[in-house]
């Protein structure tokens, strides 16, 4: 959450508006209420055990190959940083 400002700047200053539905309060309940090991095991390689329930929705709504990637900050994610000279 501390990094929202900084991600929505930069996302913004390429004319794009993120969306955090993750945030959402309905969302953040059912997570509060989950035991961590149905959210995620980080026994598992990155890509596998990170984000793993996230990653079993995906496959379940057929996201396929996308499901296998390994997480990254919105701003190296959507590459929009090697696209700045600061």
């Amino acid at each position: 959450v501390r990094n929202l400002g900084r991600d929505d700047r930069a996302m913004s200053d390429s004319g794009r508006e993120p969306r955090h539905p993750f945030l959402d309060e309905r969302v953040m309940a059912v997570v509060r209420a989950c035991a961590p090991g149905t959210l995620f095991n980080l026994e598992q390689p990155l890509g596998v055990g990170d984000k793993r329930a996230l990653r079993e929705l995906g496959r379940a709504l057929g996201l396929g190959a996308s499901t296998r990637l390994q997480k990254r900050a919105i701003q190296f994610g959507t590459r929009l940083a090697n696209n700045k000279v600061a």
